[in-house]
């Protein structure tokens, strides 16, 4: 065994055996961080623990190991719970209205009421976007989707009183929440 070497009983994990030396040329045998019985010659370009393929991902950046992205996105989703409350409460009103309005464009105007939809849901997904101040949550498309839908069934229900609802009104609706949904970040 080499100066520096680790013995085979002894393994820890991220060990090396056979340490290089400036003047060696040996390869550097690790072993991963997660699985101490696989070997390894890669690391994370984050935190520089070795890692089997298994434990790391390709990012833009390099290989990273899984804590180190979950440490990046945590940090990138930073909405508190009252960011994302405020956002739902919001987009069940934008919901309530845009199907109101929608349908009135529809019913008056017909077929191209249906180009309105996307610039009306667009501006619903920009009003729940500052609503929840610009911070983002790693649901929130989906939690102000939901809502939005459900606004605009509670609307839906009353305006049917009134007015038929018809082919145009559910089009409407319909672009409306692909394009609400694609919008909100």
């Amino acid at each position: 065994m080499t100066e520096g070497a680790v013995a085979s009983d002894d393994k820890e994990p991220g060990a090396t055996e056979g340490a290089v030396t400036s003047d060696d040329k040996e390869p550097v045998v690790m072993y991963c961080t997660n699985h101490p019985d696989r070997v390894t010659y890669l690391r994370c370009n984050k935190c520089g623990r070795p890692m089997c393929t298994d434990c790391l991902v390709l990012t833009d950046v390099g290989y990273r190991c899984h804590d180190c992205i979950r440490d990046q996105q945590s940090r990138f989703f930073n909405a508190g719970l009252s960011n994302v409350g405020l956002a739902v409460l919001i987009s069940f009103a934008e919901g309530v209205l845009l199907i109101l309005v929608g349908l009135l464009v529809v019913l008056f105007i017909g077929f191209w009421g249906l180009l309105l939809a996307p610039a009306l849901a667009g501006l619903a997904a920009d009003g729940t976007w500052r609503a929840a101040s610009r911070q983002r949550a790693r649901r929130l498309r989906i939690y102000t989707t939901v809502a939005l839908i459900g606004g605009a069934l509670a609307g839906g229900a009353i305006v049917v009183l009134f007015i038929p609802i018809g082919l145009w009104g559910f089009l409407f609706f319909v672009i409306g929440v692909f394009t609400f949904y694609n919008r909100v970040p």
